[in-house]
């Protein structure tokens, strides 16, 4: 679930309602530093900071329904696809020569043209 100021109040209420049900509820802060738009939406109860560094691509795989590896979670538009799980096994993805290239830029500070470049400008 992604917590925004829409359903802030009401979240103590929703999360005891899937609790009496046996889910387990895990609330996410509203993030997209990307797209400085969702910023002037107003719904982030909080205020965003930018990065001084992201641990991301070295941590984390953000996985499509359709099998697409994506750099990161505010890949919302899908612009740097990195592989697909339906045709390479994630080590694969995780290993490949462009994904890290895009490793080797980041740790260079030469992120232009990446989407890490919004993030950390924001």
């Amino acid at each position: 679930m992604v917590r925004t100021k829409a359903i802030e109040e009401e979240l103590p209420d929703i999360m005891a309602y899937w609790n009496t049900r046996g889910v387990r509820v895990n609330v996410r802060p509203l993030e997209n530093r990307a797209r400085r738009e969702i910023a002037a939406t107003g719904l982030n109860p909080k205020t965003w900071k930018p990065f001084s560094f992201c641990n991301r691509l070295f941590e984390q795989a953000y996985i499509l329904y359709n099998g697409g590896v994506i750099l990161c979670c505010v890949d919302w538009e899908r612009t740097t696809i990195l592989g697909n799980l339906r045709e390479q096994s994630l080590k694969e993805v995780w290993n490949s020569p462009g994904f890290l290239e895009i490793r080797r830029r980041y740790l260079a500070e030469n992120l232009k043209g990446l989407l890490c470049q919004k993030c950390l400008t924001i």
